[in-house]
């Protein structure tokens, strides 16, 4: 976590860049920023079977200059987790999906969960169909999103699972299972300034959106008098998320087949359910 991104990859970021800490990629404080990429429903889908490398995602978004001092903010940006992808493939020699199987999938019996291969659009075994709702000539259709090259997420966000699964691994990495205690804490401490002070979460355009309240891979939710810990995410079709109490007592995970996942309505709804849905079992 102390030693540097430029240790590690020297070649990958511009040299008038500063020096990144690990951890920093992890709890979104790097000020990396985004590549500049068309984010548009229509040419996504166009070139939804294109496939681009890690490296290259990086090298296209470090085109552009830091975002902030480093630590003075909190942007959520997946390019971060590129960097840490690419981070364990240099370290252990082997490829990020295959860690992920030897790490993790395969000790907790994760038999539906595996990274693919940036150059396979296709889900393996039986599967839901993810559609994505679209206008065109003033009629809503529906468009099938199923099969997508998952290169734009890689590390970020490329892994197939199913809830069962989520749910095993989220039991084990709340209980300890997975990380040395000296690690796991980080999962649950929320980065502040060098003086202690709370830092502000920004937007893609750099506006202030309130205090800063991701840790390390995780986010934190106050749902009621309760806190939770969890990470929520969004593909065209899929919408998708879990959390948990620290002390393992209340844990929820759920898959929705969303017809316009990235919409802030769709996310907005799902998420008032979630919270009935959470608050609702904390009186039973």
């Amino acid at each position: 976590m102390n030693k540097s991104v430029q240790y590690y990859l020297p070649d990958l970021l511009p040299e008038d860049y500063p020096v990144i800490k690990v951890g920093q990629l992890l709890n979104h404080t790097s000020g990396l920023p985004k590549p500049k990429i068309n984010e548009s429903f229509e040419y996504q889908y166009e070139h939804r079977f294109d496939a681009m490398k890690p490296e290259n995602y990086v090298k296209l978004a470090v085109q552009n200059p830091i975002e902030f001092t480093l630590g003075t903010k909190q942007h959520y940006v997946n390019t971060g987790y590129f960097v840490a992808g690419l981070l364990i493939e240099k370290v252990t020699k082997d490829s990020f999906a295959n860690q992920v199987k030897k790490r993790i999938a395969q000790p907790l019996q994760l038999e539906d969960t595996y990274v693919p291969s940036i150059y396979d659009p296709k889900i393996r075994g039986a599967h839901t169909h993810g559609y994505q709702k679209v206008m065109e000539n003033g009629v809503t259709k529906l468009v099938d999103v199923t099969e997508w090259s998952p290169s734009l997420n890689f590390a970020s966000g490329d892994m197939i699972s199913t809830a069962p699964d989520i749910d095993k691994f989220f039991s084990s990495l709340l209980a300890g299972d997975l990380l040395p205690a000296d690690v796991q804490k980080n999962l649950f401490t929320i980065p502040t300034k060098q003086d202690g002070t709370p830092i502000p979460s920004v937007d893609d355009k750099g506006n202030v959106l309130g205090k800063t309240d991701y840790a390390v891979g995780l986010r934190k939710f106050k749902m009621g008098n309760v806190i939770m810990w969890g990470k929520t995410g969004a593909k065209d079709g899929y919408l998708n998320g879990v959390g948990g109490t620290v002390d393992g007592q209340r844990q929820m995970v759920y898959t929705i087949n969303s017809t316009d996942a990235k919409g802030s309505e769709q996310s907005k709804l799902s998420q008032q359910l979630i919270v009935s849905g959470f608050l609702g079992a904390q009186t039973k």
